[in-house]
C-alpha cells in the first residue's frame, strides 16, 4: 500500500470511531436537563434525609475517583483531587432543621479545565440524592 492509502485508512478509522457514540434518547435528554438544572443546595423533609444521605455515600463509594476522607452524620468528604488528569472529589454537608434537612453538594476537580464537568457531577449527585434517579452516562469519572 502506498502512503496516501494508509493515511486515508487511518483517517477513516479515526472518523468512524468518533462517530460511534450512540446519540441520546429523548428520555436521556429529558433526564439530563432535569438533573443539570437541579440545585446543589436543596432541602428535603426529615423523613427523606436518611435515604438521601445513604445515596450520597453510595454514589461516592461507587463513582468517585477519590476515597472518602471524612464520613460523619453531617459531613461526607473525599480527599482533594490533584493532578493534570480530570479527577473528581466531593464535599457534602447536611444541616438538620425543624421539619427539613438542608444538603449542600460540591464537586471538586483536579485541573482548571474540568470545572463544567464538576458542576454537572454536583448537580447529578444532588438530583440522585433527592429522587433516587441516576443515569451513569452523564457522570464524569
Amino acid at each position: 500500500m502506498n502512503r496516501i492509502t494508509i493515511v486515508v485508512l487511518i483517517a477513516s478509522v479515526f472518523l468512524f470511531s468518533c462517530a460511534a457514540q450512540a446519540p441520546f434518547t429523548q428520555q436521556e435528554t429529558a433526564f439530563a436537563q432535569k438533573a443539570n438544572n437541579y440545585p446543589t443546595t436543596f432541602s428535603l423533609p426529615n423523613d427523606k434525609a436518611e435515604e438521601a444521605w445513604a445515596r450520597a455515600q453510595l454514589f461516592i463509594a461507587q463513582y468517585s475517583n477519590m476515597k472518602i476522607q471524612i464520613a460523619t452524620q453531617y459531613v461526607l468528604q473525599t480527599y482533594n483531587p490533584v493532578g493534570a488528569v480530570p479527577i473528581y472529589g466531593y464535599n457534602i454537608t447536611r444541616t438538620p432543621a425543624q421539619n427539613e434537612t438542608r444538603f449542600t453538594v460540591q464537586c471538586m476537580h483536579s485541573n482548571m479545565w474540568s470545572g463544567k464537568e464538576a458542576q454537572q457531577n454536583a448537580s447529578m449527585l444532588s438530583y440522585y440524592m433527592a429522587t433516587g434517579e441516576l443515569e451513569l452516562r452523564f457522570v464524569y469519572r
